[in-house]
């Protein structure tokens, strides 16, 4: 009997220890979308019998993830979107629309209002680096200067000259001098100054010695309740 029991304790030890280490053993699965690139080990403390899951690549998972990357560019490829989506920042598109010419040298496009003269002019020979587009004139408002302004806008053979004058109070400074045919006569006159944010750029970007040109792009004719205004292009050899 006491042969009996002992063999029993032993069977059932042998038994309890089998299921012990099975449970303990380090389990290896494939994940279901993993293409045998990870291998999931789940392992059980000993002691505390708290269950810990370690990830690691399967044997060649790096090069089949490194192929995988410069054949499709995983991560990096543009997501394909439907062309019904709408893109908030997506740049505005505008149709084409008809330039109705004023003079052989003015158009404004169709649709613009009368109060808007715009102008296709080429830089000087040699000045093929725009720096600046879409420029503001300073002080172009000044009831000091209101006859050569309204003179410039109404004339002809329009034309700005930049040059750089610098004093104590503005080491900045550079006129926008204003070519034009009047009625009567060619006329010269200073209209206003490059706006400081430009001017300051000029200043510590090019040396003095580097030549300055001015195209005219776009002439705002004065309305009720609004100045006149002016916008042109900046350029250096």
């Amino acid at each position: 009997m006491e042969t009996f029991l002992a063999l029993l304790v032993l069977f059932i030890g042998s038994l309890i220890y089998a299921i012990y280490k099975q449970r303990n053993k380090t389990k290896q699965r494939k994940s279901e979308n993993s293409e045998e690139l990870i291998i999931i080990r789940e392992e059980k403390n000993n002691n505390s019998g708290e269950l810990t899951v370690n990830l690691s690549l399967a044997p060649g998972g790096y090069e089949k993830i490194k192929q995988q990357f410069e054949h499709e560019k995983i991560g990096f490829s543009a997501p394909q979107i439907d062309k019904n989506t709408i893109i908030a920042d997506k740049p505005k598109e505008y149709p084409l629309r008809e330039k109705i010419y004023i003079s052989p040298e003015e158009f404004r496009f169709e649709g613009e209002e009368d109060y808007i003269i715009r102008l296709e002019q080429f830089p000087p020979t040699g000045f093929n680096n725009k720096i600046f587009e879409k420029v503001m004139i300073k002080g172009i408002s000044y009831l000091s200067r209101e006859e050569l302004i309204s003179s410039f806008i109404s004339g002809s053979n329009r034309s700005l000259t930049l040059e750089r004058s610098p004093s104590k109070r503005d080491k900045f400074g550079i006129k926008v001098i204003g070519g034009w045919r009047s009625i009567r006569k060619i006329r010269q006159a200073h209209l206003g100054w490059v706006p400081i944010l430009e001017a300051a750029q000029i200043y510590t970007s090019y040396p003095p010695d580097i030549p300055l040109a001015a195209t005219l792009r776009k002439i705002y004719k004065p309305r009720p309740f609004k100045n006149p205004g002016m916008r042109y292009d900046i350029w250096i050899p």
